[in-house]
Parts: C-alpha cells; structure tokens; sequence
C-alpha cells in the first residue's frame, strides 16, 4: 500500500513540475537547477532571471537553456556560447540567431544552424545566393563530422554532409527541388527518414521535375490545381509563378491575381487588408492564425471570421488572448514584445 502511495506521490509531483514548467518562464543551469521567474534578455550572451529572491545574472556559458513564452533559447557553442532559438528538436535540430545578436560587427554573415549526432552545421544565410551553381566535388577533403570547428556553408552541403549523396531527400535537394526558404521543412523531413521512412516517402515526390516544387494554385474560389511550380530561390513577389498542371499543362499567374498557392509546405493567399489586396505569407493556422505581409514584413494576426489586427508596438492585438485569461496574464506580467508573436500564438493555441 505504502509502495503504491509513493508511486503516486511520485507521478503526482512529475506532473505538477510539468504543469509549472509550461505555465511559467524559467531557466536550467549547467547544475540542473530550475530558476523560475521574468527572463530579461540582455544579450545574446547573458540574460537575467528576476523573482521574490531578486535579479540573478546569466551567462550562455553558464546555462543549459531557457523558456519564455513557446520560445526555447538553448546554450550552444559557435565561436562562442550564446543562445540560439530552438526551432526544431530531433534527430537533426533546427535553431536561429537571436534577435539580440548584434547585426553591426565587421563581415557579419546571416546564420541558421543544424546540429546532428552533437555537430553543429552553421549554414550562412547569404552563401545560398548561388544555390544553383552548387555541386559536389567527390574528391573534396572537407568533412564536418571529423572537424572540431563549425564550418559556415550552403544549405546543400548542410545536407548532403548530414544525409549522404544517395539519400532521396539530398537528391531533391540538389535538384532544386527545395531552396533556402524550405530548411525548417526539410529538417522536419529528415527527422521523419530516420524515425518513420514510411511516413516520410509519402511527403515527397520523386516524380518532379528538376527545378520545380510540389505545391497548388487558387485561381477562384474552390478551384485548387495540384502540381509543380518552378522554384526561383527565394520567392520574390514581383516574379511570376510558373504552373504546370497534373495532366502537364503549362501556365503563368500573377501571384497577385490568386487566391493562394503553396509552394512545398509554404502557403501564400491574397486577402483584402484595410482595403488594399495584400499578399499574405501563412506562418501558423489556429485559433489565432499569424500571417506576414510579404510586401512590408508586417505581422497580422486573425480569429476565424474576425477582421486581421496588426502586430505593432501599441500591442492592440494583445486583446485577441483575452478569452484564454492565463495565457492573457502571462503576456502583461512577462512584457512579451511584437517580435515574439509567433510564441505567443502558439502558447494562445495549445492552451485548452
């Protein structure tokens, strides 16, 4: 009996710390110590934890990682330790600079990075200007796995270092089937070919053509065409989307004159903001959907059948969390700013 009430305490106490994990911010140490309280980020390099015991200071070097909001920060070495967002935990891991890196130094290079069996990949960003001229040299000394430093390259060779030459997803990707804008996804198709090849071959098609990505135009309402559109790199409002049909047939849209399309897993859909047609990018669809003007960068969020609000400094848009009151109290008592809308959203739609 007394096994059983211990067991129960037991799972009792396990939950508890998960539920106060996930309702409050906090931050692991390199000692496994939990510090609850208001992260202040200073840096990329040092943040500060505020609670009833005061404001304690934290260097990246010093710390495992940290949550504010849906936001994961984990401590990572590249030239340094510093704190990189969490963006995808897996097999392979997908993480961004933070904001608070600083864009002023001498010969600053864009990076986003992967990290596979404890390597890190930093890829820059810039390097993927000529993704199309990109080719493997078989003979090339350079091996990631066996390097001590990270080594700043193209997403391609990211790739083909992390899967190998003869996998059908490095394929794709160096048939321009993907492009930079793709990694988030293809770092979620590579975790899937390691855990589940079977879910993962339903995802792609190996059918495509050189160049071209699976994706969907919306010429009029309830008129969705399947098939590929010519990938450009990045997508680029002003050029036009070339479409090739199921059965093979060609056609040129002005991304302007559709409803939506979507190229790979990206969706795109035109909508009437403030009067004036905008062309919008679908970051995350739910009970509040967040979505980018491509023309501007402007963030909007929207509920089903309510007007877009905009995501500025006035923080009006901070009303539509109201109806959820902890996930609302948990915005004004950690002054969440615009820029991190996205871990908002998502602490708004995963709250009961």
């Amino acid at each position: 009996m007394k096994t059983s009430l211990s067991k129960l305490f037991t799972i009792f106490i396990l939950v508890f710390n998960v539920f106060i994990c996930k309702s409050q911010d906090y931050l692991v140490t390199k000692s496994d110590d939990t510090i609850f309280g208001k992260i202040e980020w200073k840096t990329n390099v040092f943040i500060y934890v505020k609670n009833e015991n005061g404001k304690q200071k934290f260097r990246a070097d010093k710390v495992k990682h940290f949550q504010r909001g849906d936001f994961r920060f984990v401590s990572i070495k590249t030239k340094f330790p510093e704190f990189l967002l969490e963006v995808i935990n897996g097999e392979l891991s997908y993480y961004l600079e933070s904001h608070l890196k600083s864009r002023f130094t001498m010969n600053y290079e864009r990076k986003v990075y992967v990290k596979y069996k404890e390597k890190l990949y930093p890829i820059t960003v810039g390097a993927n200007k000529d993704e199309k001229d990109f080719s493997i040299n078989p003979n090339s000394n350079i091996n990631l796995a066996s390097s001590s430093e990270p080594y700043s390259t193209n997403f391609k060779w990211c790739f083909y270092q992390i899967l190998g030459k003869d996998h059908i997803l490095y394929q794709l990707i160096k048939n321009n089937n993907y492009s930079i804008e793709d990694i988030e996804y293809l770092v979620d198709l590579s975790n899937k070919s390691i855990t589940d090849f079977t879910n993962f071959s339903k995802l792609i098609d190996t059918t495509q053509n050189r160049g071209f990505a699976i994706g969907y135009v919306v010429p009029t309402e309830n008129d969705t065409i399947h098939g590929s559109i010519k990938m450009n790199g990045r997508f680029i409002l002003s050029e036009r989307l070339n479409f090739i049909d199921k059965q093979g047939n060609e056609f040129s849209y002005d991304p302007k004159d559709l409803l939506g399309f979507k190229i790979n897993n990206r969706k795109y859909n035109n909508d009437i903001i403030e009067k004036k047609e905008t062309l919008l990018n679908q970051i995350i669809k739910g009970e509040i959907s967040l979505y980018r003007d491509l023309k501007n960068s402007k963030s909007y969020l929207k509920k089903e059948g309510q007007e877009y609000v905009l995501v500025d400094k006035n923080k009006k848009y901070i009303e539509l969390f109201k109806d959820k009151q902890n996930i609302y109290t948990r915005i004004i008592k950690n002054d969440y700013e615009p820029f991190e809308i996205k871990s908002m959203v998502r602490l708004y739609n995963n709250a009961p």
